[in-house]
């Protein structure tokens, strides 16, 4: 019996989409327990996941979820286009894209470039039970997954340029059409 394959689903692209549902997960989670937990004693995660509601999400109007979706569009222009350039410039502009959030200023920028490092120890302090009702409240958590983003994208820009060295440049369709018209 023959098994067929769908050249769509690849090791990386899974590996990618579980990796883009973990940071839009942390990131809802994260906006969530903002509304809802109070300042008071560490609580872990888990005592974190089982407090909250749909209802504790920001309202619709938010600026959360234009991030949120403007992140997603990037991560899907990113996963279903052929073209190398506009896969950086998607990456590019998911990487800008916090920045925009952030603000166009020194503290926003700081934040920026902080992020990425400052992810792993925030989740981990929410993770170990570490983190107070202070941690959730301040909206650590959104911080961490704009910083797992960062690298989502950082990650994938590294990717797609070793994938650029790896094949050999192709001839564009002008100079391809050029060459075999004066030979």
């Amino acid at each position: 019996m023959k098994t067929m394959q769908c050249k769509w689903v690849t090791a990386p692209r899974l590996a990618g989409s579980a990796s883009l549902i973990a940071i839009c997960g942390l990131y809802l989670v994260g906006g969530a327990a903002s509304n809802r937990i109070p300042f008071g004693p560490p609580i872990h995660l888990i005592s974190v996941l089982r407090q909250l509601r749909w209802s504790d999400l920001p309202s619709g109007n938010s600026p959360f979820y234009l991030f949120l979706a403007a992140a997603v569009a990037a991560a899907v222009i990113y996963a279903i286009s052929k073209e190398r350039k506009v896969r950086r410039l998607a990456m590019v502009g998911g990487l800008l894209l916090p920045l925009l959030w952030m603000g166009w200023s020194i503290k926003g920028f700081a934040a920026w470039l902080l992020a990425i490092p400052y992810a792993a120890v925030f989740s981990l302090t929410a993770l170990t039970g570490e983190a107070d009702g202070e941690f959730y409240n301040e909206g650590t958590l959104v911080y961490a997954a704009i910083g797992w983003w960062l690298l989502y994208c950082v990650v994938l820009l590294c990717r797609d340029r070793l994938a650029a060295r790896a094949t050999p440049q192709r001839d564009s369709p002008l100079e391809s059409l050029q060459s075999r018209t004066s030979g």
